[in-house]
């Protein structure tokens, strides 16, 4: 009976014993695994880091009163603010931040001074210029008349398609973030998209403003995190008076026995009829959407661009 016993005893402390054991193995096994994902992640931020001090390093970021667009106009970078020319930003727009199948920013982009290209948290003024003729502003009070929103629609509608050929994501327009507006004192045209990418969860702010000019017409595109709304709508106008046409281009300028008329209305500018004639200049992908997928993949060309470094 003692023997009984005794062997009962000892298959129950074996027993709990190879359970104990499998136990402490799988936990030791979890906290390895832990430690590599840790490991890795720690690696990734500090590649993250060196590619964000090699692109600071590389990119020259001016100041002061700068003239762009051959003349046309000139910029006054805001206090706090710094500006990457036209060049530089269009390898920023296409080969880092991967920003395919849309026009890259054609006379540069402008940054508060506190961001970098690579931070998460960034948004950005895209600066180009369309001449299109001398728009006329005559329609703009019908502006709360037109079905805007609905013609931008189908024109994404449109442009899906063909983003959707070139493999990439879907635009969907959410709705007006701020409703087009004119000010005739200024000749700017304001409004606001709250644009959601198929790809993303988040979604983007596109803070359009429209500065009419004699022959063309200056296009400042905000570009941002929906939550940095209010922020960017206060820095707007600030942006906005620093871009300044020059004389002979200003609006006011306008000959009407030399200068075309442009096609296209105010109202025109907002409906997106630009984006058939010109490209896509009014959607650009926000820089934390591709952050891991764009940045990451572009690592062989980043490594080749900054070896020197």
């Amino acid at each position: 009976m003692i023997k009984i016993v005794s062997t009962t005893a000892c298959l129950v402390f074996l027993s709990t014993f190879c359970v104990s054991y499998l136990l402490f193995d799988n936990l030791k096994a979890q906290d390895e695994e832990k430690t590599i994902d840790s490991l890795s992640l720690d690696n990734e931020k500090a590649r993250l880091e060196k590619l964000r001090d090699s692109l600071n390093r590389n990119f020259k970021f001016r100041v002061g009163k700068i003239s762009i667009l051959g003349g046309i106009i000139e910029l006054n970078v805001p206090p706090h603010y710094k500006y990457l020319d036209a060049t530089q930003s269009q390898e920023l727009h296409t080969r880092i931040w991967n920003n395919q199948g849309t026009r890259s920013p054609g006379a540069g982009i402008l940054f508060k001074a506190n961001f970098d290209p690579v931070d998460p948290n960034v948004w950005a003024t895209e600066i180009s210029y369309e001449k299109v003729g001398h728009v006329e502003d005559t329609d703009a009070s019908d502006l709360e008349k037109s079905d805007l929103l609905r013609q931008i629609r189908d024109d994404i509608h449109e442009l899906n398609e063909q983003r959707a050929k070139n493999g990439l994501p879907e635009i969907e327009l959410v709705g007006w973030a701020e409703k087009p507006r004119y000010d005739p004192s200024t000749h700017t045209l304001y409004w606001a998209q709250e644009l959601k990418f198929s790809s993303d969860d988040s979604n983007v702010l596109n803070y359009n403003m429209r500065v009419l000019g004699r022959n063309g017409v200056l296009n400042l595109n905000i570009v941002g995190n929906m939550a940095d709304f209010e922020e960017i709508k206060h820095e707007a106008e600030l942006i906005r008076r620093s871009f300044k046409f020059q004389p002979g281009h200003r609006y006011e300028d306008f000959d009407s026995n030399i200068d075309e008329i442009a096609v296209m209305s105010v109202a025109g500018l907002v409906a997106g009829k630009l984006i058939a004639k010109f490209g896509v200049w009014i959607l650009f992908v926000k820089l934390w959407k591709w952050l891991a997928a764009g940045l990451l993949a572009s690592l062989p060309f980043l490594r080749k661009y900054f070896k020197k470094n």
